[in-house]
């Protein structure tokens, strides 16, 4: 959708006119009747130039005027329509689809996923889109970035925040304030370490609150099970390093170093229910989450009480 942006610089904000235009060119091609053209200038009229996010809402009202599914993503953008199926809406995605079209109703949809907290799919939705495809750039670079920060990928959300921040003074002040946030906030996030372990607990805690446990939410518990380890056995190490006669010593009667699964003969599956919010475990009673603590020291190695105990901490804080 080349010639929408204001110069041939990395990016810029889209001409309101210029948005306009194309999409009246759009229904054109797509020989929209003369009523149809007639409804269309009554959504937009020529002297009407929206800006930010209304720019994106009055292209794809123009084109739900001659194509019904993208009647389907207005409302669904506006809270009134069913979800749309991520990653397997294929006309959405579909190269016979219009650029124009697909593009923009990309756009539309994925405002709708990150008010959901749907991150991955919102990754999904944006996948493959440039700057130049859309009506707004600012809300593209924006969402990716929110999307990478959530999911916890500092190169890229850091990559993604300072191509938004190229153009500060022309995106609205809440894009760039908290375009800077997120990139203080990411910024020197070590994989694998405390601070990422607990990021990617809130991510799976999130799926489990919008009711997305399935398989991936398995891999994704797994993977932060598998990190957990890691620090633990990294721990150990270090502590052995610097008092090995401590290794060397009687059992100290605390519970096993090591996590085994255990020897279950079920099938491995389980029934999906809504089980609280991600969050609810860690604002628990005081009495109950002492309980809690207890029972992980007893039945997981000594280690997981500290990291636990510190992504209470975590969620305590945030609370506040």
């Amino acid at each position: 959708m080349g010639g929408l942006t204001a110069t041939t610089a990395s990016w810029d904000v889209a001409e309101p006119r210029a948005v306009r235009a194309a999409t009246f060119a759009f229904l054109a091609e797509r020989k929209a009747t003369a009523e149809a053209l007639a409804t269309a200038a009554e959504v937009w009229p020529a002297d009407a130039l929206p800006t930010d996010a209304a720019l994106v809402d009055r292209a794809a009202t123009v084109l739900a005027v001659i194509e019904p599914k993208a009647a389907d993503v207005v409302s669904y953008a506006k809270g009134a329509g069913p979800a749309i199926p991520w990653p397997h809406a294929a006309w959405l995605t579909d190269e016979k689809t219009p650029a124009f079209l697909r593009s923009n109703l990309r756009l539309l949809a994925a405002r709708r996923l990150a008010e959901e907290r749907r991150f991955e799919d919102l990754l999904e939705a944006l996948k493959g889109l440039d700057v130049g495809d859309v009506a707004d750039p600012a809300a593209l670079l924006f969402m990716r970035a929110v999307a990478e920060h959530q999911l916890v990928r500092p190169e890229a959300c850091a990559a993604t925040a300072a191509t938004l921040l190229e153009n500060e003074a022309l995106i609205p002040a809440r894009y760039a304030a908290v375009a800077k946030l997120m990139r203080a906030d990411i910024e020197g996030v070590e994989h694998g370490s405390l601070d990422d372990i607990a990021r990617r607990m809130d991510h799976v805690g999130r799926r489990i609150e919008l009711g997305q446990a399935g398989p991936r939410t398995n891999e994704l518990a797994a993977e932060v099970v598998n990190s957990l380890d890691d620090l633990i056995k990294k721990a150990e190490s270090e502590r052995e390093k610097q008092n090995p006669q401590a290794s060397r010593g009687a059992p100290s009667g605390r519970p096993a170093q090591e996590s085994r699964p255990l020897e279950g003969k079920g099938e491995g599956k389980v029934e999906h229910k809504q089980i609280g919010t991600g969050r609810d475990w860690g604002n628990l009673p005081a009495k109950l989450r002492d309980a809690a603590l207890q029972q992980i020291g007893k039945d997981f190695p000594a280690h997981y009480r500290e990291i636990i105990e510190e992504y209470f901490r975590r969620l305590a804080a945030e609370e506040e």
